[in-house]
């Protein structure tokens, strides 16, 4: 997952997240100020024993919300129930609105996505793929290194971002 997220992170993303800088601030501070206000309220009302509420309605990846809750003594199961139904809701959610505003026929780049158009096992970039194994093993060691469990998903993650807009190396993995 961390190789996944540091591979969507590229120069051309940050220029076009440049561009709308304001506005996309505007949205993560306003998503962040009402899941903060929600955990808040949910947790002073003791619907969830301890810190539950605050990991499990935070946003962001489910998996480090997971481990983080765990990390502090949190009820992880309850903490994974609310975030994996969240992203479920939210992959729903995206479906309905690709369904009603996209074409099922091809994507932006004229390549079907359904019916026998279909690549389902596009070949590999070995060297790309062998740099993305190298950083996922990286990641796997710095966790077991630091004690911390998160670090297998962010050292990743970061790492990828920071190899794809330096240029320095690409992050390769199977569709």
């Amino acid at each position: 997952l961390g190789c996944r997220l540091g591979m969507a992170i590229s120069p051309e993303l940050l220029n076009s997240a440049l561009a709308y800088l304001p506005i996309l601030f505007a949205f993560v501070l306003a998503v962040v100020l009402a899941t903060v206000t929600l955990a808040i309220v949910v947790s002073r009302a003791n619907w969830f024993p301890g810190t539950v509420a605050v990991w499990g309605l935070s946003p962001g990846a489910a998996s480090a919300m997971v481990m983080l809750a765990e990390m502090y003594g949190s009820d992880a199961r309850i903490v994974a129930v609310m975030q994996y139904l969240r992203v479920l809701v939210a992959a729903l959610v995206a479906i309905l609105v690709g369904t009603l505003m996209g074409s099922p026929e091809a994507n932006s780049h004229g390549i079907p996505t359904t019916g026998p158009g279909v690549v389902w096992f596009p070949p590999i970039d070995g060297v790309a793929f062998t740099e993305t194994l190298a950083l996922a093993l990286l990641g796997a060691i710095a966790a077991w290194v630091s004690k911390r469990s998160i670090a297998i998903l962010f050292v990743p993650m970061i790492g990828g971002a920071f190899l794809q807009i330096s240029g320095l190396g690409r992050v390769g993995l199977p569709a």
